[in-house]
């Protein structure tokens, strides 16, 4: 009987922060995107491709790249700032920020469905 009490105990659900879980999905994005980069270094001649300057069309002039630094750094920052910022910015900045990121996932994934 007691151990049926420890057991209770040891799988009791632990209630979890919105902030603590907001967070946890910004990372869990970022391992995402991680994810779906090293599939595309996989693909035949796009290192190539990379190296050349040029990916399917699209030229990493310097403006394309400070762009894609900026598109990265944002979730990696709202890791920090789900955390941090106070409830009311918190919310509009996931809602906005987490509109603005399923668009673009959306739109990258409609190029790569017409492209390939």
């Amino acid at each position: 009987m007691n151990s049926n009490k420890k057991t209770a105990r040891i799988l009791e659900d632990v209630k979890i922060s919105v902030k603590i879980k907001l967070s946890a999905l910004w990372a869990a994005m970022m391992f995402l995107y991680i994810y779906a980069d090293y599939q595309t270094l996989l693909q035949p001649g796009i290192i190539e491709q990379i190296i050349a300057g040029e990916v399917d069309g699209t030229k990493f002039t310097p403006a394309v790249l400070f762009g894609g630094a900026i598109f990265i750094t944002i979730p990696s920052i709202m890791i920090f700032l789900s955390l941090a910022l106070k409830p009311k910015v918190n919310r509009w900045a996931n809602i906005i920020l987490g509109i603005v990121y399923i668009v673009a996932v959306i739109h990258d994934f409609r190029a790569m469905a017409h492209s390939g």
